[in-house]
């Protein structure tokens, strides 16, 4: 009887380990957005399956999981055939609407956190795979890029309730403009004192704070691009002074 209560539990852990490995590899043969939309689905899952209070801890254990699994996966996979930084970014502003109806009001904020780490952790391993992340930029396309990213970002995320979406947009572009910066140039015929000026004051037109509930909304990101001008200024001139006159 002993024997065969033994030779029963091995077979049961055979079989969840087969399980294992046979799920491990269905996740590493996905690309980054399938990946994504899997683990909503298996969040939205385990918030389904364990809504009562009594089932708490087996939820975010579960949720855990979820997210480990996730976060190990997501670092081996590519993005889709022909993915473009464009793409990219609308990728991640979907993800991040998305998760508002995924996981609505505070009975589940745990999770829309998790899934919006998820979405922007997906973006930074999807940009530098995409198929123009090394492409040849001028300084001045870098900030132009910038600038209509988070045009767009601001009227995805207008809502007041969307402030953490709009600052994790905002973080996820702005680290996006720090790497592409590194490889860009500048013309040499270009007045940066005068280009900065006019790069701000387009922030500051596109953007304007005149409302407290402007400023609210766009202050962060008029700040954001404000340093930017200035970053493709300074690097304009280091640039220059490389250069053998």
């Amino acid at each position: 009887m002993r024997h065969s209560h033994r030779v029963t539990a091995a077979c049961a852990l055979l079989l969840a380990l087969s399980s294992f490995v046979a799920e491990a590899a269905n996740n590493t043969s996905m690309n980054t957005q399938q990946r994504m939309t899997k683990f909503g689905d298996e969040l939205l899952e385990a918030v389904r399956d364990n809504i009562v209070a009594s089932r708490k801890a087996v939820r975010d254990q579960l949720t855990q999981d979820i997210n480990t699994s996730f976060s190990n996966d997501i670092r081996q996979l590519n993005p889709p055939k022909g993915f473009t930084l464009d793409r990219s970014v609308d990728a991640m502003m979907d993800a991040l609407d998305r998760m508002y109806t995924l996981f609505p009001g505070d009975s589940t904020k745990n999770e829309r956190s998790l899934y919006q780490k998820a979405a922007t952790n997906t973006f930074r391993q999807e940009t530098r795979l995409c198929t123009d992340y090394n492409k040849k930029r001028t300084l001045q396309q870098c900030y132009d890029m910038l600038m209509k990213y988070l045009e767009q970002g601001v009227k995805r995320f207008a809502q007041a309730r969307c402030s953490d979406a709009r600052q994790e947009m905002q973080t996820s572009l702005n680290t996006l403009f720090n790497e592409i910066l590194n490889w860009a140039d500048m013309p040499k015929d270009v007045d940066l004192n005068k280009q900065m000026a006019e790069n701000v004051d387009r922030a500051r037109k596109l953007f304007p704070v005149a409302t407290p509930e402007l400023q609210d909304r766009n202050g962060p990101i008029v700040t954001l691009l404000e340093s930017a001008a200035k970053r493709i200024e300074q690097k304009a001139r280091n640039d220059r002074k490389m250069v053998p006159k």
